[in-house]
């Protein structure tokens, strides 16, 4: 998600260069919005996780029962 951020920044900040060219601007464009959709996808799927696994939303802490507390111990 961060990296999707990253991208998305990136993107707005070649749209913003006076010397993009219209097919440069067309092209940054079209990867900002997928980026946008793919982020939009992946904080969805997060939070589908974090109440399938049933993580504390105040706390982010993860419950006993997750994986990864299972191989840490």
């Amino acid at each position: 998600i961060t990296y999707l951020r990253k991208l998305f920044d990136y993107q707005n900040v070649c749209l913003k260069d006076a010397a993009t060219s219209e097919l440069d601007a067309q092209v940054h464009l079209k990867i900002a919005e997928v980026t946008k959709k793919a982020h939009q996808l992946m904080e969805q799927c997060l939070d589908e996780v974090l109440n399938m696994e049933g993580w504390d939303r105040n706390s982010l802490s993860m419950p006993e029962t997750t994986t990864r507390k299972r191989i840490e111990q």
